[in-house]
């Protein structure tokens, strides 16, 4: 029990940020991660101390409040920190309707009632530019720096057409390149393009191009790397039937992934606490309430105590990997981000850090997949040879040829293995996956409570929808497509009805 304020480290100088940047990358270690992203501009503006992209109303910079408790230099020290440790960075601008001090950059007009940033507007088209080119230009000088990462920029596409957002990236490619180097413009594509669509009408290329992002166009543009943000565990709230917690594993989007030459993803995941400031109309009263009790504890931002903080429940440990081996499975990923409020890996620690570990012991380069099945088990095959990774919270075992001897191998639950050098550049077959017996019979017995279930309510057209594709995907062997559909909506509230 924290009472009154904070009991944590009072002063925000360099000297704790120097414990804290080494704690960071003594983690990043431990779980064989290697790059890092530093927020240097979030929703009340930059906080760098970095005058080109600074509001003139937090100036003086040292303003500890507005500036967010940080000091002078945190963020040089923690990219130099990280470039004499081999590791990467990326600096993110996090940002969505709060455009009051945005304007002084000539991005738009506080006085409209709307604030939020639409891109078709060439002032704030402009001010963007001007801050990937101020960022490019102070964080270009560190070794580890790979680009600007764009995160809640763009909640207003180009409606009606895709060109505007392709043109403007190419303004972005161009700017983050104009110094020459490899660096480049992360475009993060929220989940919240697509949390309230039905998966009865769910087309992912559809629903991104009515959105103005095609995915295709702009991951070709020299510069720009497009980072879709699926949400596997974004849908907690008790009764709901959103069908989003489905999405990332539906045929449609692992289709938009390879037809688009996706090659990162960032898994949003909510781990330990959530905090959302402003309680709705109720808010005033809860902060009243709670002023100067838990709330502020662990933060060193003095009177910001205008939050709450809970937490989420996380998957059951076999279930960990799941959405995280699936999209690595189905889209061949050169890089995965991960995180979101706390981090992912709490509780779990072992589990992500083997499967970091084997993610990065596959070299980059593209491998395509290997003929034969593919679901639960992905095998691919590349220049330097061919990799694994199975699906499912269980081992399966794997039958299949490779340069033309026929092995076999077991494959623990959610593994990836790589084979340097032997099934290399399409030289290798899947014959059978099995998985355990004991795991088909639950399967079966879900299937048959769901087929009960469809057939009582033969009026549910989502149901009954969702029963037949199920049936079909077990009948054919299609085990993790199979367990994705009961994450469906109408699924859920069939098979957990005492949350319903």
């Amino acid at each position: 029990l924290v009472a009154a304020r904070s009991w944590n480290y009072k002063r925000s100088d360099l000297e704790f940020w120097r414990i804290k940047w080494q704690r960071i990358i003594d983690y990043m270690r431990c779980h064989s991660m290697d790059s890092w992203v530093i927020k240097v501009a979030a929703y009340n503006g930059d906080s760098t101390g970095m005058y080109a992209t600074m509001p003139e109303a937090a100036l003086p910079w040292d303003t500890f409040e507005v500036c967010g408790g940080r000091c002078r230099g945190w963020a040089e020290l923690g990219a130099d920190m990280l470039a004499r440790n081999g590791m990467g960075f990326w600096v993110r601008i996090n940002h969505r309707d709060d455009t009051g001090w945005f304007s002084r950059l000539g991005g738009g007009d506080p006085s409209v009632a709307d604030k939020k940033m639409d891109l078709r507007n060439p002032a704030v088209r402009k001010a963007y530019l001007r801050m990937v080119a101020a960022y490019r230009d102070k964080y270009s000088a560190y070794p580890g720096f790979r680009g600007v990462t764009l995160n809640e920029c763009l909640h207003v596409y180009y409606p009606g057409g895709c060109a505007g957002l392709e043109e403007y990236a190419r303004e972005l490619g161009s700017t983050i390149r104009a110094n020459g180097g490899n660096a480049e413009v992360q475009i993060w594509i929220a989940g919240a393009n697509y949390g309230n669509q039905k998966w009865e009408n769910w087309d992912a290329n559809r629903c991104f191009r009515e959105a103005g992002v095609d995915f295709a166009a702009i991951s070709k543009i020299p510069g720009i790397r497009v980072v879709p943000c699926p949400r596997p565990d974004y849908c907690r709230k008790k009764g709901t039937q959103s069908d989003e917690p489905y999405f990332p594993d539906s045929p449609s989007w692992v289709s938009l992934m390879r037809d688009s030459g996706i090659d990162c993803i960032n898994i949003f995941r909510v781990a330990n606490l959530e905090i959302w400031p402003r309680m709705g109309s109720w808010g005033a009263a809860i902060r009243a309430f709670n002023r100067g009790l838990w709330l502020p504890a662990g933060s060193n931002i003095p009177f910001h105590d205008n939050f709450q903080s809970y937490a989420t429940p996380h998957a059951a440990p076999p279930y960990t990997l799941d959405s995280v081996a699936s999209l690595v499975a189905d889209a061949d990923l050169q890089d995965f981000e991960t995180g979101w409020w706390g981090f992912m890996e709490m509780g779990e620690h072992d589990e992500w850090r083997r499967f970091y570990e084997q993610f990065r012991q596959v070299p980059r380069g593209r491998y395509a997949l290997a003929k034969g099945p593919d679901d639960p088990v992905a095998v691919r095959s590349g220049a330097e040879g061919h990799y694994l990774v199975n699906r499912e919270p269980y081992p399966v075992k794997v039958e299949y040829i490779v340069d033309g001897k026929h092995e076999k191998l077991i494959l623990r639950h959610h593994e990836i293995r790589f084979v340097e050098g032997r099934g290399a550049n399409g030289n290798v077959e899947v014959v059978k996956l099995t998985i355990p017996t004991e795991e088909k019979a639950k399967h079966l017995a879900n299937l048959e409570k769901l087929e009960a279930g469809a057939k009582a309510a033969p009026n549910d057209a989502a149901l009954v929808r969702a029963t037949k594709e199920a049936r079909g995907a077990f009948d054919s062997g299609r085990i993790h497509q199979f367990r994705a559909l009961f994450h469906l909506g109408a699924v859920r509230k069939l098979m957990h009805p005492e949350i319903y």
